[in-house]
């Protein structure tokens, strides 16, 4: 077998005192566009705000969270407001048909049977039967569907959902400002979190 031909010139026997190499056009043009000066970072501009913005944002991080809770409760109250009054039932038959075929039977029957039977096992109500352990033994807000009984389990769906709204921004501000957002920034994440 034979060696391919190389395609690189043979070094020559140049000594390391004679100078660099003689280069072609090409690879003088080339040669320059390598030695570009590394660019300079600009420094920081220092961030100019009127002093009237910068009272603003001093209150915003000092009081963040209570104007986050006092802007989710009445954003999430104003919502609610028909749940609430118990003008309407946290139940659905378009979209959201989930909630009156599965969510309230299911918590309705779980309810009854803490009750009636005490910790949930097997129940025989559920399709050919079925372990009811599982399922929403625990979910934390199941105590509110216990204490209210499964005849109002429908009104207390809006309750716990409201509940848990305010709760889930709560906590998303609170990770947010944990990782070193500003207050405003956390703000507008929290009440943010729900929007799909």
């Amino acid at each position: 077998m034979g060696m391919l031909p190389s395609r690189r010139p043979p070094l020559s026997n140049a000594s390391p005192d004679d100078g660099p190499p003689k280069l072609s056009d090409m690879a003088r043009k080339k040669d320059r566009s390598r030695r570009r000066q590394p660019v300079e970072i600009p420094e920081a501009r220092e961030r100019t705000i009127t002093p009237y913005f910068a009272q603003i944002d001093a209150l915003i991080e000092r009081h963040g969270l209570s104007i986050f809770l006092f802007v989710i409760v009445t954003v999430k109250l104003a919502v609610f407001r028909d749940f609430l009054a118990f003008k309407n039932v946290y139940l659905f038959k378009d979209i959201g048909s989930d909630s009156i075929n599965s969510t309230y039977p299911t918590l309705f029957h779980i309810t009854d049977y803490l009750r009636t039977d005490g910790i949930p096992k097997w129940s025989f109500y559920e399709g050919m039967g079925q372990n009811l352990f599982g399922v929403l033994t625990f979910e934390p807000f199941l105590g509110v569907f216990y204490l209210v009984g499964p005849e109002r389990v429908p009104y207390a769906i809006g309750f716990v959902e409201l509940a848990k709204e305010i709760l889930g921004g709560l906590f998303f501000f609170l990770y947010l400002r944990q990782i070193r957002v500003t207050a405003y920034a956390a703000i507008v994440g929290g009440l943010c979190r729900f929007i799909r």
